[in-house]
């Protein structure tokens, strides 16, 4: 079980995962390669095409001693993407209960209407274009849709990249040697996020086990017909000064919460927001806000889910909801959402929607009526499942 590996109530104010963090960012970001790694690799091995892909990323690798050519040599070719994903579609029907276990888990539910065969070429070129977008980033500088909050760690032309891309390339090839033909890649990916300490996907996993064991215990208590909404949703606002735990939005923001919860008007506050702003803070705008509810307006614990994960208002309200699809919190029941009069506007907007569909591909909600300037009505979705760690790898 992962829940054993890790460290969850921790004192400090960055979230410290002591062991298992690797496993959980593994899952987390790539589910279909995960499935593979974890439930096909004797299918996988058997197949002479699949490792000959493999045997060549590590040969290729090993050959090229010069550690700045490494993160290119990594990457997925688009004809190696392509000659996989055919491979992977001729055995998807000895792999017919991976597939269904990842259609029923909505992970990848924006192909849910292919068949069996196209439905595994277009999740695993979903895995491998992020794998080399991980790359791209972290080890070879370019730059993220928020360049501001996401980028690099590392000066693309100073001395220390030149070391970390060979110490990347000597791990790598350390664990690689006869192992699947995603590995080369894989391990390059996930050492480059390491490497640029940006395990933010990680926080607080598995949240069960710490930071909302008491309110999820609650969900399964509350009778819905006792109130009129399902959750109120404060969104997040980070600070702006360096070393600043809380920022006043997200305070005022906060209290506005707590007054409508104790009106009876929800069961449970969500507060959102990662570790954003500024660039590499440690604080996690949902830890730092719950604290702010249990210690200055006295909301128990129990009735507080913290949502840590998410980087912008779009996945405030998709991350949200995912947590309403897996804790049973009712899916035909309407949420309300709150923040700042202009920020509601901005979720309000016609234009919100597009930035929706733009930067995770799906709308995770139907919007409902706005109470006031500071509140609107949502109705949750389920294609909030969906991951995209193409888009946001910090928050997939």
């Amino acid at each position: 079980m992962l829940a054993s590996l890790f460290c969850i109530a921790c004192s400090s104010p960055k979230q410290e995962i002591q062991y298992g963090q690797r496993e959980i960012l593994f899952q987390k970001l790539f589910p279909f390669t995960y499935a593979l790694e974890t439930e096909a690799k004797d299918i996988i091995a058997g197949d002479a095409s699949l490792a000959g892909i493999g045997t060549k990323k590590y040969e290729a690798l090993l050959a090229e001693e010069d550690a700045s050519l490494s993160p290119e040599l990594a990457k997925i070719s688009e004809e190696e993407a392509s000659v996989v994903g055919e491979r992977l579609a001729d055995l998807a029907p000895q792999m017919k209960k991976i597939i269904d276990n990842l259609r029923a888990s909505g992970k990848y539910n924006y192909w849910e209407a292919l068949p069996d065969g196209d439905f595994i070429k277009e999740i695993w070129r979903a895995d491998a274009k992020a794998m080399n977008k991980i790359i791209d980033v972290y080890a070879l500088g370019v730059k993220p849709r928020y360049a501001g909050i996401d980028s690099i760690d590392f000066k693309t032309n100073g001395g220390e990249i030149r070391y970390v891309r060979s110490d990347v390339r000597y791990n790598v090839l350390q664990v690689a040697k006869g192992r699947p033909f995603y590995t080369v890649t894989l391990e390059t990916a996930l050492d480059w996020l390491d490497a640029n300490d940006r395990s933010e996907a990680a926080d607080f996993e598995p949240m069960a086990e710490g930071i909302n064991k008491a309110s999820y215990a609650a969900i399964k208590t509350v009778n819905w017909d006792n109130y009129p909404y399902s959750v109120i949703l404060v969104l997040g606002s980070g600070p702006e000064k360096s070393g600043q735990p809380i920022s006043a939005q997200s305070r005022l923001r906060a209290q506005y919460a707590a007054q409508m919860y104790k009106e009876g008007k929800a069961p449970f506050i969500v507060v959102s927001g990662g570790r954003v702003h500024p660039f590499k803070t440690p604080y996690s705008e949902a830890e730092q806000m719950k604290k702010y509810l249990m210690e200055i307006w006295s909301v128990p614990e129990s009735a507080i889910i913290a949502e840590p994960h998410a980087r912008h208002t779009t996945t405030n309200i998709r991350n949200t909801v995912r947590i309403m699809l897996e804790q049973g919190i009712p899916m035909d029941k309407k949420g309300l959402i709150t923040s700042g009069s202009s920020h509601i506007d901005y979720v309000c907007g016609d234009y919100f929607q597009g930035v929706c569909t733009r930067e995770m591909w799906i709308m995770p909600f139907t919007k409902g009526d706005r109470l006031n300037p500071r509140t609107t009505e949502f109705l949750p979705h389920p294609s909030a499942a969906f991951v995209n760690t193409l888009e946001d790898p910090l928050d997939p």
